[in-house]
């Protein structure tokens, strides 16, 4: 997925793969057909680069600090605007 600037603060949902990893004992088989984990992630656009995209799930009103969640851009499925 080619990075692309959204407006801060623009509410997204995310949809990407994560590593999954399976401490059991697996037959080569059964190894062989497991799968990376499908998550979605919705926050606030913080920034991105060449890299990364970075949102917040949660921010002050206040002061405006707030978490951030960085996604490789290698990982990233699609991504949404979410309009209320």
């Amino acid at each position: 997925m080619k990075p692309r600037t959204y407006k801060f603060n623009t509410l997204l949902e995310i949809e990407w793969i994560d590593i999954v990893t399976e401490s059991g004992w697996l037959t080569p088989t059964m190894a062989c057909k497991r799968e990376p984990c499908s998550c979605k992630s919705v926050g606030y656009f913080l920034n991105r680069d060449e890299d990364v995209i970075r949102i917040s799930q949660t921010f002050q009103v206040t002061d405006l600090e707030r978490d951030v969640t960085v996604i490789p851009w290698g990982v990233i499925k699609k991504i949404a605007p979410c309009h209320p």
